[in-house]
């Protein structure tokens, strides 16, 4: 049993196709925060789909509904290590808009 749990800015791509689309997560407890978690089928990544698999960009590209839409959390740097957020404005995922 936990409690005070928080699930914030998360950003996960499911298939339009996907069954479960629109569920991230059960939990019936009382005691989670839950804010900014977005679950889309069209993401916004840079290019997901290069044909080498190595040099697939998932940063979140300009026009990303994840850019702009997130919370504020205590993480003060992305994946790669830029510091969040930028303009004052926490972005939705592991990568923050540059």
């Amino acid at each position: 049993t936990v409690t005070d749990v928080e699930v914030k800015n998360n950003l996960a791509q499911l298939p339009a196709t996907t069954e479960y689309k629109g569920i991230m997560r059960y939990d019936s407890s009382v005691s989670v925060d839950e804010d900014s978690n977005l679950l889309s089928d069209t993401p916004g990544y840079q290019d997901p789909s290069h044909a080498n698999k190595l040099l697939r960009n998932y940063d979140i590209g300009s026009g990303s509904p994840a850019r702009d839409s997130g919370t504020e959390v205590d993480v003060f740097g992305d994946f790669e290590g830029n510091t969040r957020p930028v303009n004052s404005v926490y972005d939705i995922g592991a990568f923050e808009y540059n």
